[in-house]
């Protein structure tokens, strides 16, 4: 076998696996015509492997595992379009009704891909060349250069052999901020993502994802709101993650940037959320020089929530259903 012929079986491979680990993810969220697509390419991946590649016996029994969950999808389901359509007559429907009711934003139906229009996608709100929050994706650029390909191998085998979770989470974070996005790093990244139950590891994977591979469906879902506030001449962007777990429950990941060539948020800005009775949940205040502040959370579908964005007197809430 030739170094190219070998190199290609083993992105074959790899790409076998992501496509594998994405319909698993897929299954999860009861997007069924989505994962049967992802199942078959993960088979046609597993199906260039020759029986002289090192991979071919795990390639064998991946193969066969993919084509068991085949088997095991349901016939048909509702298509990313048929939810469209459905949201297009609820936003019909809504509209009959009075136009004083404040809708909220279903954050269920963002993981079938349906998004309200207000939220946009990174690359949506800001416009070519414009700075994204500031200084919060500075590593992005960092590292860039200087790449060590042995780091990289050994970031990715801490993900896949370390017990300790604090190693795997800081193998994740840096992997991102190396700015490698080889099939290998992913296949890791989102294999991290489907065996750990540590929240602050799965944000930490997800994270080095959207840097790396924003549209990669293993990462969740995020949108961003231009809240049209100006704070102390501060213009800020309110950003909303959304993770699956394996129990069905929801994790929420809430950010608040700076605009606009800002580097820093006003001192004293407040980030609140409050349950559906309007009482305070969680909340968290901007120091002198944060780039943004956060708050992580999970819930059960159907539940509702609001969050609120605001400095002294100023503020603005926005309302969400899990």
């Amino acid at each position: 076998m030739s170094g190219t012929s070998g190199n290609q079986e083993r992105n074959s491979f790899l790409d076998g696996q992501i496509a594998q680990l994405i319909g698993d993810y897929l299954t999860r969220l009861q997007r069924y015509e989505e994962a049967r697509e992802e199942y078959q390419e993960a088979s046609e991946g597993y199906e260039n492997i020759s029986p002289a590649s090192p991979d071919f016996e795990t390639a064998q029994n991946n193969q066969k595992v993919v084509l068991g969950k085949l088997n095991r999808l349901p016939e048909r389901q509702k298509s990313s379009q048929d939810y469209r359509l459905e949201k297009l007559f609820a936003v019909e429907k809504e509209q009959s009704r009075s136009v004083s009711l404040k809708s909220r934003v279903n954050l269920s139906q963002w993981l079938q891909n349906v998004f309200e229009e207000s939220w946009q996608t990174i690359e949506q709100l800001f416009a070519p060349g414009e700075p994204c929050f500031a200084y919060a994706y500075a590593l992005r650029e960092r590292g860039a250069d200087f790449v060590d390909s042995k780091t990289v191998s050994d970031l990715i085998e801490t993900i896949y052999t370390s017990q300790e979770e604090h190693r795997r989470r800081q193998a994740a974070l840096r992997l991102g901020e190396m700015g490698t996005a080889s099939s290998e790093v992913l296949a890791a990244l989102t294999h991290l993502l489907g065996v750990t139950q540590d929240e602050e590891t799965r944000w930490s994977a997800a994270e080095s994802l959207w840097r790396l591979a924003p549209h990669n469906l293993a990462g969740g879902l995020r949108r961003v709101k231009d809240l049209g506030m100006l704070i102390g001449e501060h213009p800020v962007t309110l950003m909303v993650a959304v993770l699956p777990k394996t129990d069905q429950m929801i994790a929420v990941l809430l950010r608040v940037y700076p605009m606009r060539n800002q580097k820093y948020l006003p001192a004293h800005l407040q980030l609140v959320v409050l349950d559906e009775a309007g009482k305070t949940f969680l909340e968290t205040e901007a120091r002198e020089l944060d780039n943004y502040i956060q708050l992580k959370f999970s819930g059960s579908p159907g539940e509702q929530f609001s969050v609120r964005v605001g400095l002294g007197e100023a503020n603005i809430t926005e309302d969400f259903t899990l």
